[in-house]
């Protein structure tokens, strides 16, 4: 398996959270943490790939859901906040543990917001599913490179890295609902579940401050219910069964109204 690139390196600060966060994330069930905390039953196995901080163990934890969770993470800065907070935790790739992933039998491996940061997502989750059992799910997080913020951005010939976000300076691939779907289908997987969590698009981290937008383009992609998707998450299992889909976040069109009314109108600078 390919190893991760490190193109580009997230600065440790970044790890850092506080636990309000996690109060957060329970409090609100558009978010792909506390669905993940909601869709995993209590008594599972869980293995945490791209554990980052250990939020998910926190989150589980903070719920009072019990759940065997184990980790996986490749940045040292990371691991050291994490692993207190795992059953048992391994620092490096998940391709360096194939025996210890494949004899654990885990019920479900998470990959939140890990997919993205790789260079062959398809080769990596052929060779997870081939360290895991028939009957195990996996779930991943994955961000939109569609939401209706990144393509407004683009048309103004904008694409900016971050340190946080859906353009995050360390994601090598970019994800469509259609491109996760065909990458489903070449692994011969079918969709359990599919989450879609909706934000509003002059409402992220993506800076449209400069950014001149055509009226006839954007009355056009606020009916696209994929241009107010943020992030989506899946449940992926070796079984056939039929998908469940489910919208998290509601369009607010007044209060995007109102944000569109405020943007000064200015020319689009180059």
């Amino acid at each position: 398996m390919v190893r991760l690139s490190l193109m580009f390196t997230r600065p440790d600060s970044t790890y850092d959270a506080d636990s309000g966060l996690i109060e957060l994330i329970l409090r609100e069930q558009g978010t792909p943490l506390n669905r993940i905390c909601a869709l995993v039953p209590a008594g599972a196995t869980v293995l945490d790939i791209g554990a980052g901080n250990g939020l998910l163990a926190r989150v589980f934890r903070a719920s009072g859901k019990e759940v065997a969770i184990d980790g996986i993470e490749p940045s040292a800065y990371a691991a050291g906040l994490a692993r207190p907070h795992y059953r048992r935790f391994y620092q490096g790739y998940a391709q360096d543990f194939p025996r210890e992933i494949s004899e654990a039998g885990y019920d479900y491996v998470v990959l939140a917001d890990v997919i993205e940061h790789l260079p062959d997502p398809l080769g990596f989750l052929r060779d997870l599913g081939a360290m895991t059992g028939a009957r195990t799910r996996l779930v991943l997080s994955v961000p939109n490179v569609a939401f209706g913020a990144v393509r407004l951005a683009l048309m103004a010939g904008r694409f900016s890295y971050v340190d946080q976000g859906l353009l995050e300076r360390t994601h090598l691939r970019f994800f469509t609902l259609a491109t996760l779907r065909e990458m489903t289908g070449r692994l011969g997987l079918s969709c359990e579940k599919l989450y879609l969590f909706q934000k509003n698009i002059l409402s992220s981290e993506v800076d449209l401050a400069r950014v001149r937008i055509n009226p006839l383009c954007l009355a056009r992609m606020v009916r696209d219910e994929l241009a107010w998707t943020y992030q989506f998450v899946l449940v992926l299992t070796k079984e056939r069964v039929p998908t469940e889909q489910r919208t998290f976040g509601t369009r607010d069109y007044a209060r995007f109204l109102r944000q569109l009314l405020r943007r000064p109108f200015k020319r689009q600078h180059s």
